[in-house]
């Protein structure tokens, strides 16, 4: 994710863009909902503040050093139980096929070995009427 963090020290026009992507995602109550390279956990956070009926979501991170960190402010942040966080690597994801309903992976893929494996292993994980938001902008 190119902002890691965004909600601590604020950036209104960041949070205003993962808004909008969480719009496109359409969550809705009780959905699992993946996030692909969850970096800092901010998106969790925010997610989990917006759509507070969700189900839960859960964040894969595969730098060791990313996932330690997102896990700290996680716990700092009253560790939700509607939030979890794995290291994991993308490209073989931990969990059964048709597991969560809605799939997120926002600035990523730059930072995948073999970003044509992730696509096909996110719509593995997803039920056959899943959603998925791959997103990547250019800063």
């Amino acid at each position: 994710m190119a902002q890691e963090e965004f909600l601590d020290h604020p950036m209104p026009d960041v949070i205003e863009q993962w808004r909008f992507y969480f719009s496109v995602l359409n969550p809705q109550p009780g959905d699992m909902i993946l996030d692909v390279g969850c970096n800092s956990g901010d998106a969790e956070r925010l997610l989990m503040r917006e759509y507070p009926q969700i189900g839960k979501v859960i964040g894969v991170e595969n730098d060791p050093e990313r996932h330690g960190y997102a896990l700290s402010k996680w716990r700092k942040d009253g560790s939700p139980t509607q939030i979890e966080l794995q290291l994991a690597d993308g490209l073989n994801l931990p969990f059964p096929d048709s597991y969560f309903n809605r799939a997120f992976c926002v600035d990523t893929l730059e930072w995948v070995k073999e970003p044509v494996k992730l696509l096909p292993e996110v719509r593995r994980v997803l039920k056959p009427d899943g959603t998925a938001v791959i997103v990547h902008s250019d800063f």
